[in-house]
């Protein structure tokens, strides 16, 4: 579902979006998911890092707006949708404690046998309009990395950092590929990216933390206890 609304979403909205609509709002689902399914409460540091994110966002949609982007519709709802897609997504697996392993599995078969049956029936192929490069490109990046690799990697995330950061954290995939496109592809960074990749970094790091002389002893004894 996530996948078919995501990619839905592309079609409707532009590719910027995406960091205000999907990536951005990620946490938020998250946290909001963990409340709504499991009655988790809000600790302080994550009502700060919410604070500081949806604030980020508040502005990157200002600033967007400002400077004649494309107006806002039915692709960034969309978007949204999607967010709380994988915020859900993530609270299960933090919840249910699956392995690295199983998770991807079930990702992997699961999705599958859903959806291979509804593709053959009723949904048209183009195989032969693209050339078989192509294919094997996409198949070894959304099969081999986005649900192999990615997965195990993700989950494994989350079994260490928790459900919220391991969430945070992902948000800034968008912001470090507009930095990076900088020096590789020449492009510009905007004032909508800066914003959201200040205000996400701020909060998905939670960098008010590394001042506590005591937060690294407390990490540690919480990861002894855990293990």
């Amino acid at each position: 579902i996530y996948c078919l609304t995501v990619y839905t979403a592309f079609l409707y909205a532009p590719a910027a979006h995406a960091a205000i609509f999907l990536n951005g709002c990620i946490p938020i689902c998250t946290a909001f998911a963990a409340y709504i399914l499991f009655r988790q409460p809000f600790d302080k540091h994550t009502w700060v890092s919410l604070v500081i994110m949806i604030t980020a966002l508040t502005l990157m949609s200002v600033l967007m707006l400002q400077s004649n982007a494309s107006a806002f519709g039915v692709g960034d709802l969309l978007l949204f949708i999607s967010a709380i897609w994988w915020g859900i997504f993530t609270v299960l697996l933090k919840q249910w404690k699956l392995s690295a392993w199983h998770s991807m599995a079930s990702v992997a078969i699961w999705s599958a046998i859903i959806y291979l049956p509804i593709y053959a029936l009723f949904l048209p192929k183009h195989f032969m309009e693209v050339s078989p490069i192509h294919l094997a490109i996409q198949g070894i990046f959304h099969g081999v990395f986005v649900v192999i690799i990615a997965t195990l990697t993700y989950v494994a995330a989350i079994q260490r950092l928790g459900a919220f950061k391991t969430g945070s954290i992902v948000t800034l995939a968008p912001f470090i590929a507009a930095i990076l496109a900088v020096p590789l592809l020449g492009e510009a960074l905007s004032p909508s990216i800066v914003v959201g990749l200040v205000g996400m970094g701020i909060g998905a790091l939670q960098p008010w933390r590394w001042f506590r002389p005591d937060s690294l002893a407390q990490q540690i004894k919480q990861q002894n206890k855990s293990n």
